[in-house]
């Protein structure tokens, strides 16, 4: 056709492999029919390759797998911590119900008893009036902690520590026990759940049952030591101290029925047993005529910046 291009040109192949094949003829216009053959290999782009679609086929796949697992372990934490939520509101309850029944209770079982007894005997009327009154006083103070112990608002280390004092305080000053208090001025609003405060208050109330029947001793000293993710309360006594043998065991001289009282299962056992409630622990040193320490350690989930800035501020 008269035509004298020598290049042929080719609109976007498919990756593979191609033969070109041409014939022409020469000036005479004879044809070369055998024509010459060239073998082209059209290399694919990456994004072309098996491989990159395997790839891609499998990060889809894992993607999609990735995110419905996803979902599911969020699911599954949610009725997990409503669940948690649940059983505590329940140990809550069942506390509350035990509290009242055994404190509230016994309370108003001994006020309706002394009230029979002063209306069938006229002659110890007042006796039992003032004993009525007594057992008013402590219903009064035992629905008060019982009150505390529910109450959000309390719960933190300020609001646990603000409590723990004041009690500590009022109970030695009746008990005619001096009272030194080494407490940081600012205390952290670190969050503490209410089981931890209603065990360690159980706890130190009874470290101080222990010093006033049993210590002999003059002189308390109450102190907070803070730590990053945990806090500990100290009472420590000029007491008489620990019997020789396990610190812990006994205060000296007091027995009953040939057994310590502190380690009858109403002192140590009971420390011990509070503070591994909410996952502390509770140490006890104690020389005879030396006095006794107790440490009450618990630690902290959810640690707020506060309260490390306690800690240095009461080093400091």
């Amino acid at each position: 056709d008269g035509d004298k291009t020598r290049t042929a040109h080719f609109g976007p192949l498919p990756p593979r492999e191609y033969k070109f094949h041409v014939i022409a003829c020469n000036n005479d216009g004879v044809w070369n029919m055998a024509g010459a053959t060239v073998k082209l290999i059209v290399k694919p782009y990456f994004y072309q390759t098996s491989w990159f679609l395997v790839l891609v086929c499998v990060s889809v796949l894992g993607g999609v797998a990735f995110g419905v697992r996803r979902m599911a372990l969020l699911k599954y934490r949610r009725k997990l911590a409503q669940m948690e939520k649940e059983h505590a509101i329940e140990r809550d309850r069942a506390r509350i119900a035990k509290d009242i029944h055994d404190d509230v209770g016994a309370g108003l079982t001994q006020i309706t008893l002394l009230t029979e007894l002063a209306r069938r005997n006229p002659d110890q009327t007042g006796v039992n009036l003032e004993r009525i009154t007594q057992s008013a006083r402590h219903l009064t103070k035992a629905m008060d902690e019982i009150v505390w112990a529910v109450d959000p608002q309390h719960d933190t280390v300020a609001g646990l520590m603000d409590y723990i004092s004041a009690y500590a305080e009022d109970y030695l000053r009746v008990a005619e026990v001096r009272c030194r208090m080494d407490l940081p001025v600012d205390l952290p609003t670190t969050h503490v759940s209410a089981e931890l405060r209603y065990n360690l208050f159980l706890a130190l109330k009874e470290a101080l049952n222990n010093v006033v029947k049993h210590a002999k001793a003059t002189e308390v000293h109450l102190r907070l030591q803070l730590e990053p993710n945990a806090f500990t309360l100290i009472v420590e006594d000029n007491g008489r101290g620990l019997s020789a043998g396990k610190n812990g065991d006994s205060q000296n001289g007091d027995t009953h029925n040939g057994v310590n009282r502190i380690g009858s299962g109403s002192g140590l056992v009971n420390l011990e047993k509070r503070l591994a409630a909410v996952g502390g622990r509770c140490e006890i040193h104690s020389e005879p005529g030396k006095g006794t320490r107790v440490s009450m350690t618990v630690f902290l989930k959810n640690v707020s910046p506060l309260l490390v800035i306690g800690a240095d501020e009461r080093k400091n």
